[in-house]
């Protein structure tokens, strides 16, 4: 796997931009790929990779320039409050970050909170090509998240509206589980709002709750 990043990166990145530390290239890749769907502090990277913060922000650039992540800013009608606020990385591929992990069998399905942030890569993966569909090329996913850590997993926009999305793949979902859901259509009024889910089909008012199949059919 790490033969099969390496001859990935120095075709679609060291070449093109001139990379100087491949190496370093490909660990940030592996760590990435390994937070997919959590928010990264760009100056931990930098420190645990022993790169400069600016070199750590142009590696970043160059992996989204070439569609190997994909990053998620904090869902705010000010542009200074989603550029101040931590970003979430996705690796684009969800079968490429299981690849690059090694997690390629069913021991994959035994840890809940692997499982949940490789689901939350496959749909963040799709609502991007929704969003595509709906905005064209460079229209952009968020995140929205309380100073009490309630979040909503994607935001997508459409027609200047917000529509979040959470996922939560399981057949019973408890209310905690959808705080942040409560909150952001309090403060933001979506037209409606999706829920992902294992296997409930169900429309409660203007929350859609749709299995993960469905869903990804739509998209």
């Amino acid at each position: 796997r790490r033969d099969s990043l390496a001859l990935t990166l120095y075709k679609g990145v060291v070449q093109v931009f001139g990379v100087r530390d491949p190496v370093a290239l490909e660990e940030l890749m592996l760590l990435l790929a390994d937070a997919s769907s959590s928010l990264v502090e760009e100056s931990s990277l930098s420190d645990t990779l022993s790169l400069k913060l600016d070199t750590l922000k142009r590696y970043l650039d160059y992996l989204e320039a070439v569609f190997l992540i994909s990053r998620a800013e904090f869902y705010s009608k000010s542009r200074a409050t989603r550029k101040r606020k931590r970003k979430k990385v996705y690796v684009t591929n969800v079968g490429l970050r299981n690849a690059l992990l090694g997690q390629l069998d069913e021991s994959l399905l035994s840890d809940a909170a692997v499982l949940g942030r490789v689901i939350e890569t496959l749909v963040h993966e799709h609502c991007r090509r929704l969003q595509f569909h709906l905005s064209g090329p460079g229209a952009r996913l968020f995140y929205w998240r309380t100073p009490q850590g309630h979040e909503v997993d994607i935001v997508i926009e459409a027609a200047q509206r917000p529509v979040p999305t959470e996922v939560t793949y399981r057949s019973e979902i408890p209310h905690k589980k959808l705080r942040g859901l409560d909150e952001f259509e309090e403060e933001h009024s979506p037209p409606f709002s999706l829920i992902v889910t294992s296997d409930i089909l169900n429309l409660e008012g203007r929350r859609i709750y749709i299995p993960l199949w469905l869903f990804l059919l739509m998209c």
